[in-house]
């Protein structure tokens, strides 16, 4: 994990980084991937990704 990670973590309290991508967005599907980010098809928006990095 990146230094900076918990300093922020810590600093501001902040728990999990999360956000919603589109499918198609194969570049960031990928930086997402290298990060370890999960990820979840959202059943309501089928073209949509929802990924989350707990810290």
């Amino acid at each position: 994990m990146h230094v900076a990670v918990p300093l922020v973590r810590r600093n501001r309290g902040i728990k999990e980084i999360f956000g919603d991508v589109l499918r198609e967005n194969r570049p960031m599907l990928k930086v997402c991937e290298l990060f370890r980010f999960t990820r979840t098809s959202k059943t309501d928006e089928p073209g949509v990704v929802e990924v989350r990095l707990p810290l």
